[in-house]
């Protein structure tokens, strides 16, 4: 019973809404002001919280700051995530095709031990391969380090003798030399019992801090870690809760778009990010191997160097190369000359053979837009702006020229730029044409005009003639 009123009630209600939705069409004076007054509304609300943003900018950006923060182990988990999700889909794959060929588990059980073996594959790689290298590189960095240090004031001597023998012939330029070396000293000796030894209370509490942001950068690191655990676990159904939030709110057609962007943004910046760490990698340890071969001072710390900065695009190789070689020319200037000619030539490999292997067509950008958006993003965001400003810019790329092809589809123009640059040369040969054209009328004129001038000075010549034969019959 209680059913049937409540349902009779709806029934009232949908009948009551019907009533004013055509009692509002049938008045076009009322639905103009409703539209009106809903415009008015809308500009009014948006002002003010326009209005509020501008006058609480510092207040919002320290809320958005600490919530950052705060958050900031679910970043690196997200980074962690991203990062194992080749290796985790592979193994997936693999454990739930082998499991289905040789066990009689139902789909369910299938799919979770072929998670669990996935989980495990990932997250062990993953340490394997961090903890691999802290205990490979940085011992080894450290002795480079110390080593280089250690080596400098022999090599700041041997730079002043050879500065002596140089200017031997030259004295007054050798002892400005050396009295500049002199002050630069005398300086730094200033600024240790001046500045260095009265501010050894701030700078143990910088380092007091600096240790607090070590352990604080732990923390985030292990709960990143599992939070990356949870999330490639759950990634299917947080696709599926993702594409039911954008069905729900968007309409169909703007639903698809965005669900095409989001397909789109993770193939490029997967493509390009998870290459490009690969592609640096593989730079870093032919570097190191090359380095022993040429028994080069440094290996590790300088293919360490290249592997590092070699993920910039473009830029990288030169990031790299400057400082490597200005650590090789402390110890020997021939190292450093043959340090160039091998980064030259393995940057050669890399940009033409290796690159294009691993990477492939991830951006679908030119050069120039390469080197322009680490520009932009570099100037933005620095070192990071320089490694995700490619990928950026690509999807800024595409989603542009997609807009335009699907303008350009709408007037019945075609979308493909290869009929555009068909048309230009098509446009610059009819161009070509009707120049050719013109110069040969030009031609024509001009030998027409010639060949009359000819006709009147071959007639004046005969004329010429015909007067001083006449003149010579009288003489």
């Amino acid at each position: 019973m209680s059913f049937g009123l409540g349902r009779k009630m709806s029934e009232e209600k949908e009948s009551r809404n019907q009533k004013m939705r055509s009692r509002i069409q049938d008045n076009p004076m009322l639905t103009r002001c409703i539209y009106l007054g809903v415009t008015l509304f809308a500009v009014i609300l948006a002002s003010l919280i326009l209005g509020f943003l501008i006058f609480n900018v510092s207040s919002i950006a320290k809320s958005i700051g600490r919530v950052v923060s705060i958050l900031l182990p679910f970043v690196y988990g997200f980074a962690f995530a991203f990062l194992m999700l080749p290796l985790y889909n592979a193994v997936y794959d693999w454990v739930k095709n082998y499991l289905k060929s040789r066990t009689t588990w139902t789909i369910a059980t299938i799919k979770s031990w072929a998670k669990i073996a996935a989980i495990i594959c990932a997250v062990a790689v993953f340490l394997l391969i961090v903890v691999g290298l802290i205990s490979l590189v940085i011992p080894q960095l450290i002795e480079s380090i110390t080593k280089l240090i250690n080596e400098i004031p022999d090599a700041l001597a041997a730079l002043e003798k050879w500065l002596a023998k140089v200017f031997e012939d030259n004295p007054q330029v050798y002892e400005s030399i050396d009295r500049f070396i002199d002050q630069i000293a005398e300086r730094v000796n200033v600024w240790v019992n001046e500045s260095l030894i009265p501010q050894a209370e701030s700078i143990l509490t910088r380092v007091t801090s600096g240790v607090a942001s070590v352990f604080r950068f732990f923390y985030n690191v292990i709960i990143g870690l599992i939070a990356a655990i949870y999330m490639l676990l759950s990634k299917d159904k947080f696709a599926a809760q993702g594409k039911m939030i954008i069905k729900a709110m968007f309409r169909e057609t703007a639903a698809d778009r965005i669900l095409t962007a989001t397909l789109k943004t993770h193939e490029i910046f997967g493509g390009f990010i998870s290459g490009k760490l690969i592609d640096s990698l593989i730079i870093g340890v032919i570097c190191f191997i090359l380095m022993l071969i040429l028994r080069l001072p440094y290996a590790l710390l300088i293919s360490v160097i290249i592997g590092v900065t070699n993920i910039i695009p473009f830029f990288g190789p030169l990031f790299g190369a400057i400082p490597s070689a200005i650590i090789l020319l402390t110890e020997n200037p021939w190292n450093a000359l043959t340090f160039l000619i091998m980064v030259v030539i393995l940057q050669q490999f890399d940009g033409n053979y290796l690159g294009p292997r691993i990477l492939g067509e991830t951006t679908g950008i030119a050069g120039f837009w390469v080197m322009f958006s680490i520009v932009l993003f570099g100037g933005l965001w620095g070192f990071v702006g320089m490694v995700v400003g490619v990928p950026i810019w690509a999807l800024l790329y595409y989603f542009f020229s997609e807009w335009i092809k699907d303008r350009l589809e709408k007037r019945g123009l075609p979308r493909d730029v290869p009929y555009y640059e068909e048309e230009n040369k098509s446009r610059k040969r009819e161009r070509d044409k009707a120049k050719r054209a013109e110069q040969a009328k030009q031609r024509e004129k001009s030998d027409a005009v010639l060949g009359r001038i000819k006709e009147k000075l071959k007639c004046l010549w005969t004329k010429i003639r015909a007067l001083f034969g006449k003149i010579g019959k009288k003489r």
